[in-house]
């Protein structure tokens, strides 16, 4: 399958933010040089291409009010634009997935905003990384589906990984010597492993006396840090009020909360004085291979000696189903929307019309459209059993190429009409595409190439069809945003 990949720059649902540039670059390249240089890296597989390193950022690439200059890295071919983090969100293209095919894709820190890096355990440093994989299937046809496209998923067809280092000995750690690490864009600290389990907690938050938050509770309401002492501090949470002594863990509200340090400010100035805190519905967790994430959740734990994630455990393929597929706009998201996947359907561009029906005492099937042979032009032609005629009927072969369309022709092959993939009788009263009978399909059909055929079953019974035919094949895309 013809697949291509691109990097967005910057993506807040597809539409890029800019908050300022990179200078000192004044060499100058057109925009049409620099997306021929990228589309050659990517298609050819290769690091770099031979093109100025410190070109002008045109607006296709880096969209802004004025002109950016930028420069390009020397390992992907791509115009870097300074960006404002806080409104712009990073992300990548799955660009050119063909209708009907699966397509496959494992993405990392080279491609999106997922981190690889080296952490600290035991006086070592182990490297670790996440991984985003991501399969799915662009359909068409299916049940109900009326003419549109949507993008489906299987069990397993998404995955989240926080892979670790193959040197690490996950039984070295326990209570003392803890491991802590970023899942799903927290920190967590980890006290037990298994080669198919985990006990952790989550990341510290450090407060300050009077300081309010709902950074880590957003959904259970704001957490109050109150009067800190030495070795105790009074937390409420959307009302409900305790004071926890320093290494204890209490309930309050709906959140769990373990102290983990208390600091009083030696100078006696309150303002100063600080807690280290973790959070959660529950600060300590245990979960195994297999668990559900979460009550109702469409995500389960998948953990083995060297990995820890998730995976997708429902299937989005029906319309009629709770978790049906997704239609353009549509999107599924990582737990606490750390990534989420947005169809942008299919890249519908100009488009051709064609209407077939019976003509001159039911002896020629008529087309009408555009169409072009030679320095000749036609707006309709005429078919029978020996050829193409003009509207003369005067014969002009077996094949005419159709204004428009880039690819597709009409043509009269062995007594049957064809489009593409597509037959039509002569009679016009049966269709088949890619040999496949849809003469009693009732909805729009859609071939793999993005031929659109309006309800074969009533065209074949009143003898005439009508076919819009796309300028190129279609091809989809998906929008891959982490926060």
């Amino acid at each position: 399958m013809n697949k291509s990949i691109k990097k967005i720059i910057a993506l807040g649902m597809g539409v890029a933010m800019i908050a300022g540039s990179l200078v000192g670059c004044t060499q100058q390249i057109t925009p049409e040089q620099l997306q021929s240089a990228k589309e050659s890296s990517f298609n050819e597989g290769v690091d770099s291409v031979d093109i100025p390193t410190c070109p002008a950022c045109p607006e296709t690439v880096c969209p802004s009010v004025e002109p950016l200059d930028c420069p390009v890295l020397e390992d992907v071919m791509e115009c870097q634009c300074e960006i404002d983090t806080a409104t712009a969100a990073g992300g990548y293209m799955l660009e050119d997935l063909e209708i009907g095919a699966e397509f496959q894709i494992a993405l990392s820190d080279r491609e999106i905003g997922l981190y690889d890096e080296e952490i600290r355990f035991e006086g070592d440093e182990y490297d670790i990384e996440e991984v985003l994989s991501i399969k799915g299937t662009v359909s068409v046809n299916g049940e109900d589906y009326s003419g549109d496209d949507y993008l489906l998923f299987n069990e397993g067809d998404l995955s989240y990984e926080v892979r670790f280092d193959l040197a690490l000995d996950i039984s070295d750690i326990d209570e003392e010597d803890t491991l802590s690490f970023y899942f799903l864009g927290e920190e967590v600290e980890s006290s037990e492993r298994t080669v198919d389990s985990i006990t952790f907690t989550k990341g510290d938050i450090l407060l300050f006396e009077g300081e309010k938050t709902t950074r880590i509770s957003k959904e259970y309401g704001e957490i109050t840090v109150g009067l800190i002492t030495d070795n105790e501090v009074t937390v409420s949470v959307e009302g409900d009020k305790k004071t926890i002594k320093e290494g204890d863990t209490e309930r309050v509200g709906d959140l769990e909360i373990h102290v983990k340090e208390a600091i009083e400010n030696e100078a006696g100035d309150p303002t100063g004085d600080s807690a280290t805190l973790e959070v959660g519905k529950d600060v300590l967790v245990e979960v195994q291979d297999g668990d559900e994430y979460a009550d109702d959740s469409i995500w389960e734990w998948a953990i083995d000696a060297d990995s820890i994630g998730l995976v997708l455990v429902e299937e989005f393929k029906y319309l009629d189903e709770e978790f049906a597929p997704l239609r353009v706009t549509g999107e599924i998201s990582l737990p606490n929307d750390y990534i989420t996947l947005v169809y942008n359907g299919l890249s519908i561009e100009d488009e051709v019309e064609l209407s077939l029906d019976l003509a001159k005492q039911d002896q020629y099937v008529r087309v009408k459209g555009e169409f072009e042979l030679g320095l000749n032009d036609y707006e309709k032609v005429y078919i029978d059993i020996n050829g193409i005629y003009d509207d003369d009927l005067v014969l002009i072969g077996n094949e005419v190429n159709i204004a428009g369309s880039d690819d597709v022709k009409l043509r009269l092959d062995a007594g049957m009409i064809e489009i593409d993939d597509i037959e039509i009788s002569l009679a016009l009263d049966t269709i088949t595409v890619d040999g496949n009978d849809i003469s009693h399909y009732d909805e729009t059909y859609v071939t793999s190439y993005g031929i659109r055929i309006a309800d074969p079953d009533n065209g074949a019974d009143d003898n005439d069809f009508d076919i819009v035919i796309p300028e190129e094949e279609l091809v989809a895309s998906v929008s891959v945003l982490s926060k």
